[in-house]
């Protein structure tokens, strides 16, 4: 719709109310668009634990070894096994899980499906300066040890921490209210992985950001599509 004229304080020219309106939508949307991924890169959870019981971290690009090639990496679904303050610092051991979808190595990126390759095993982290197992704050962190088995499409798998680089991070806990809390947290992961009882060969680093589970991501993007929907309404 046209709208009618109005004049800019600043310039003293005249522009037509459409021109703030469609700036206003571009600008909001725009805004939505860019804080979607940092809403959703932590999760929320009902206490302070950590490791984050009900997290899930996703390891970026893919790894690729003689004998194949790893994406859509993850470790999640973690049961905490020990957890002790040392020297103000938080030691956690805990069990865990890794998944990945694998593939033929085809030059060096991932080919054909080979199928999914599931790892069990244990996770060590350590959160630096976090006097109690409640703390609050923002917390550099180690992944100290990993040590985890399994098999994918009839082979053996082993993944261990590579010795030779730190496997470092930063994890955040804030409170939201009484019963919730938000978890975010990152680390550069140095790994090394084994076929079939093979030599350990290390994988470039790769970042993994703690998410949740991606049926969370649903509220946000209906927020996206239904804010757009009424401003098409208005504008038609």
């Amino acid at each position: 719709m046209p709208g009618c004229a109005v004049t800019n304080s600043l310039t003293g020219h005249s522009v037509r109310r459409y021109d703030y309106q469609t700036m206003l939508k571009k600008l909001t949307l725009l805004v939505l668009f860019l804080t979607l991924p940092a809403a959703y890169a932590s999760i929320i959870q009902s206490t302070p634990t950590l490791p984050p019981t009900s997290g899930t971290y996703a390891i970026s690009g893919a790894v690729c070894l003689p004998a194949a090639c790893f994406q859509d990496i993850t470790i999640g679904n973690f049961q905490i096994l020990t957890s002790m303050i040392s020297a103000g610092n938080q030691l956690t051991s805990s069990s865990a899980n890794l998944t990945a979808n694998g593939f033929t190595n085809s030059g060096g990126s991932p080919g054909a499906a080979l199928g999914t390759l599931l790892l069990t095993g244990q996770i060590d982290i350590t959160y630096f300066g976090r006097g109690s197992s409640t703390a609050l704050g923002t917390f550099n962190s180690q992944i100290t040890f990993l040590d985890f088995t399994g098999a994918f499409a009839g082979h053996t798998a082993a993944a261990l921490l590579n010795p030779l680089n730190a496997s470092v991070g930063v994890t955040s806990v804030t409170r939201l209210n009484e019963n919730q809390f938000r978890i975010d947290s990152f680390f550069d992961v140095f790994a090394e992985l084994s076929i079939d009882g093979g030599p350990f060969i290390p994988g470039p680093v790769r970042h993994a950001d703690l998410v949740p589970e991606p049926g969370t991501f649903i509220p946000g993007l209906l927020a996206v599509a239904g804010f757009a929907a009424y401003w098409k309404r208005r504008s038609s």
